[in-house]
């Protein structure tokens, strides 16, 4: 159909009913470049690296830090796109690594990173409807070991099955 020399331009209105109205019609580069990304992102993801179990004991003055967080960030510069491994302690201060949802830790070395939640400050139900977490806690640690800036603390994953030496803190 023709008006005035140029060809009907349709809207959504007077769309030809070949396709749906509520489905944008996906043009076969548009679908390729999608397809290409999607792949891109899956094998970014998915390195093909294995990861490798890891324990470990914090301690603070020789005594558990139950309940803390420890997070192994990759040695070298900071990258927000870095994946990290991260534990909590138990009762006895021990930590299992996982990176993601799966156990272990990827080959390497290591800043770790340690905040210890104080547990004795329990969150309000207001706060907790809020989004307040328990982490959320004044860390007994004082922000010492919480970033990659200030922590010393240094460890390295080799490949196979791997028990740290405690980080035993000040």
């Amino acid at each position: 159909h023709f008006r005035s020399g140029r060809p009907l331009r349709y809207s959504w209105v007077n769309r030809p009913p070949s396709r749906p109205p509520n489905r944008p019609m996906l043009t076969l580069p548009v679908r390729s470049v999608t397809l290409v990304a999607l792949c891109m992102a899956v094998a970014g993801c998915s390195s093909g690296e294995p990861l490798n179990p890891v324990t470990g004991k914090v301690t603070v003055g020789g005594k558990p830090a139950t309940g803390a967080t420890v997070i192994f960030h990759p040695d070298g510069p900071a990258d927000v796109n870095a994946v990290v491994a991260s534990g909590r302690a138990g009762p006895d201060g021990t930590f299992t690594l996982t990176t993601g949802d799966k156990p272990g830790a990827k080959a390497g070395k290591y800043i770790v990173t340690v905040v210890w939640p104080d547990p004795n400050k329990k969150i309000t139900p207001t706060q907790q409807m809020m989004g307040v977490s328990p982490d959320d806690a004044p860390d007994l640690l004082r922000g010492r070991y919480d970033s990659r800036g200030k922590s010393d603390l240094r460890a390295e994953v080799k490949a196979g099955d791997n028990s740290l030496p405690p980080f035993d803190l000040k």
